[in-house]
């Protein structure tokens, strides 16, 4: 059985996307990572375990809301990690 956190892939796709759009944020690995951390860690995570669930949650995750929130605190995670970059 696998389970996997759906929110996972979404929240690094963002996370590369928002970071390499801003130029005063750093692009190393280990800043990106503290990112995407910060915002797996701030979001509640969408586990799914069959192809069933995978397509629930992606059509769920389509709503503008959802990415909304998604990205609002992806770019929170941005702005604590440019202010104090842990590399």
């Amino acid at each position: 059985m696998e389970i996997k956190n759906y929110l996972e892939s979404e929240v690094l796709r963002l996370t590369e996307d928002l970071i390499r759009k801003d130029k005063d944020m750093c692009q190393c690995e280990k800043c990106k990572a503290d990112v995407a951390a910060y915002a797996l860690n701030h979001l509640q995570p969408k586990y799914v375990v069959s192809d069933e669930g995978h397509i629930f949650t992606e059509v769920e995750m389509s709503s503008d809301q959802e990415k909304a929130e998604i990205i609002s605190v992806i770019l929170e995670g941005i702005k604590l990690i440019k202010n104090n970059p842990r590399h």
